[in-house]
Order: C-alpha cells, then sequence, then structure tokens
C-alpha cells in the first residue's frame, strides 16, 4: 500500500512539474521580452506579409488520466523493484 501512495505522489509531481513548466517558460518570457520597434520598421521588407492561421492545442483530461495512470503504474513497478533488489543486497 506504501508503494502504491508512493507511486501516486511521484506521478502528481510528474504531472505538476509537466503542466507548469511550459506556463512557468512563458510568463518568464513575457517578462524578460524588450521589442526592438527601431530596428523592426528601418526597413519595409522585413516586416512580415503573412498572417499564420490555426489553433491552440486544448489540454484533453481524458489523455491526462490516462497518462496519470500509466505513469503511477510504471512508478509503483520501479519502486517494487528497487525494494526486491534492496532486500537481496542486504
Amino acid at each position: 500500500m506504501k508503494t502504491i501512495i508512493f507511486a501516486l505522489i511521484g506521478s502528481l509531481f510528474i504531472h505538476i512539474i509537466y503542466i507548469f513548466t511550459p506556463i512557468f517558460i512563458g510568463f518568464v518570457q513575457t517578462k524578460s521580452y524588450f521589442p526592438k520597434v527601431t530596428q523592426d520598421y528601418e526597413s519595409v521588407h522585413s516586416l512580415q506579409n503573412e498572417v499564420a492561421f490555426g489553433r491552440t492545442v486544448e489540454m484533453n483530461y481524458f489523455y491526462l488520466g490516462v497518462s496519470f495512470v500509466v505513469v503511477t503504474i510504471i512508478l509503483w513497478w520501479i519502486i517494487k523493484i528497487v525494494n526486491r533488489l534492496s532486500r537481496k543486497s542486504l
């Protein structure tokens, strides 16, 4: 039971890092951005004349749940193997 709880906590930690790292990187890049307006308008040819259309990727909660379960099972399996190997070495 204790290994399952450790695996759940580890999986939660991994998913929190996976979700919040891009948010943090975007925040830092936004705060440190300084536009170079004078350089952009020196030449008309350097201005962008095309617009990219598309959509952003939305988070699918089904896949997030499946990945949480899969990572939990993998971590549980790794913890179980490490515990067995540490008992054999003693």
